[in-house]
């Protein structure tokens, strides 16, 4: 149910459409990943075959090392021939950049966000709900519904849930 700390997955493919080699993020090309959550695990699946003459890397400057930047290794916890897999950390840029360390042009941005799922596709029985309460204001949630915070401050979000039977 709740999901500030899952680890989210993306896979990353290589393809040549005509215009050279781009990254391909889930079968979208040089797509903007968005909303990476802080404190989140993200994993990018690099395990595709065409992936393996082009290192998958970040930086906090567009087209990394061919921009005049530097790799991000803050929060990278593994970098395979898999996976490259990062735990966001709480002061890392609003925006990072994807790209191949060996050829230019290939990746594209991806932006961070401070929001903190708290349900999240939750199994909740129908006629039943979770009801939220918050110095005296209630929300409820019922199957199928989706809710999300998002905090100011990057490095909490307290959020209570209990179980209902029934919507009072």
């Amino acid at each position: 149910v709740f999901g500030s700390r899952e680890n989210v997955g993306y896979a990353v493919t290589v393809y040549n459409d005509g215009g050279g080699n781009k990254y391909y993020i889930d079968g979208v090309k040089q797509d903007t990943v968005t909303g990476l959550i802080r404190g989140a695990t993200h994993t990018f699946d690099t395990s595709d075959s065409t992936v393996s003459s082009h290192p998958f890397r970040f930086s906090a400057t567009s087209n990394g090392s061919h921009g005049g930047g530097s790799e991000y290794t803050n929060g990278v916890a593994a970098i395979t021939g898999a996976a490259t897999t990062i735990t966001v950390p709480h002061d890392a840029p609003n925006t990072l950049y994807y790209y191949c360390t060996a050829h230019s042009g290939m990746g594209n941005s991806i932006t961070m966000s401070n929001v903190h799922y708290i349900i999240k596709d939750a199994p909740i029985p129908a006629g039943s709900a979770l009801q939220l309460l918050d110095g005296g204001a209630k929300m409820v949630v019922q199957n199928g519904d989706r809710m999300f915070f998002q905090s100011s401050a990057v490095t909490s979000l307290d959020v209570w849930v209990s179980r209902v039977d029934a919507i009072s």
